[in-house]
């Protein structure tokens, strides 16, 4: 495996743990669990794409952060932020 396909396999498990995140704190504030459809972050995503679609999220759930009043969801939105922007870090990289 070279160093590019390491970066983005680590940015898709980052997705997935973060979509799991979302799920949970979603569960949690509304009562029912959330459907969600497959991520639209991939292997079929360019770079460029990739870096816009975090960036956009990381807006979205900065937003849902000033809303949110119970820590432990501050926190599971605080750390998908920073693995969105560690994530865009890598990009760059590649």
């Amino acid at each position: 495996m070279n160093i590019d396909t390491g970066i983005i396999d680590n940015i898709i498990k980052d997705s997935e743990k973060n979509l799991k995140l979302l799920e949970i704190m979603y569960s949690n504030i509304n009562g029912k669990p959330y459907k969600h459809i497959e991520s639209e972050i991939g292997y079929t995503s360019s770079i460029k794409e990739m870096i816009i679609k975090n960036i956009n999220l990381s807006k979205k759930i900065r937003t849902i952060l000033y809303g949110v009043k119970n820590n432990t969801h501050k926190y599971m939105a605080f750390d998908i932020i920073v693995d969105n922007l560690n994530n865009i870090s890598l990009l760059n990289l590649l």
